[in-house]
């Protein structure tokens, strides 16, 4: 396989001759193709040059890493994050960046990034984007909880108090009642296998659980009104199921 192309964008001179050493030390895989200092410059790199993977700042003088993502909504690069700041990742994963690494970089955990953009790459292993933060356990001990863990530690995610999910790429958002959001490394079709009756897969992006439901509006198609304040499209043919459910609840 060709090496992977890569483009450094950080404002940080330093951030970015390290990310440099960092590739011609330990990544035969990569090759940098050029280092920005900032998204416009960045952008006709990316417009002008072929680009596999990006290594991206997200706070940039007056404008973020996700600004410069907003040129590319169907982009041919894979992305990942290394920044400073903590409370972005939920919002990298929902763009669907491969990983989220925070300064000061290690050097394994970075050498781990590109070892999982080149493996994605390659089609070696089809689903091992993992986020970082949260990852679902495989082994689903309880019946009415599921572990989430991840570099912070493991929190215990009750069925009960889940509002509804909400697939992103091979991820799912999940949505608590209380107004926390949770990402996790499974695709909603494993998680309508593990929930139990009480949720309603009403659309290809969505999974709500029934005793959220406040009530439905027809406009355009039906939207479910949740208690947490959020709607949710019903799919045209998940309509008579949905109607049926609800109005047997």
């Amino acid at each position: 396989m060709d090496c992977l192309r890569s483009l450094i964008v950080d404002d940080d001179r330093l951030s970015r001759d390290l990310v440099e050493v960092l590739i011609e030390k330990f990544c035969p895989e990569l090759s940098v193709i050029a280092k920005c200092d900032s998204i416009q410059q960045a952008k006709v790199e990316l417009e002008y040059n072929k680009i596999d993977l990006l290594f991206l700042d997200v706070e940039m003088s007056n404008q973020t890493g996700f600004d410069l993502l907003k040129y590319f909504p169907e982009r041919n690069f894979q992305v990942i994050f290394i920044t400073a700041y903590d409370e972005y990742a939920f919002r990298a994963f929902k763009v669907n960046a491969i990983d989220y690494l925070l300064k000061p970089l290690s050097k394994d955990k970075f050498i781990a990034s590109v070892q999982k953009a080149v493996d994605i790459r390659g089609h070696n292993i089809k689903d091992s984007m993992e986020n970082p933060n949260l990852e679902l356990e495989n082994n689903f001990n309880a019946l009415d909880a599921f572990l989430l863990s991840g570099h912070r530690g493991a929190v215990k995610l009750k069925y009960e108090n889940i509002c509804y999910l909400e697939a992103s790429n091979n991820y799912s958002i999940i949505y608590m009642k209380d107004g926390s959001e949770f990402v996790a490394s499974k695709t909603l079709k494993d998680f309508e296998s593990l929930l139990n009756h009480e949720f309603l897969r009403v659309h290809k992006s969505y999974l709500v659980n029934k005793q959220c439901i406040v009530s439905y509006h027809r406009s355009n198609g039906i939207q479910i009104q949740l208690d947490i304040g959020a709607f949710v499209p019903v799919s045209r043919r998940k309509q008579g199921f949905f109607l049926n459910q609800y109005m047997s609840h």
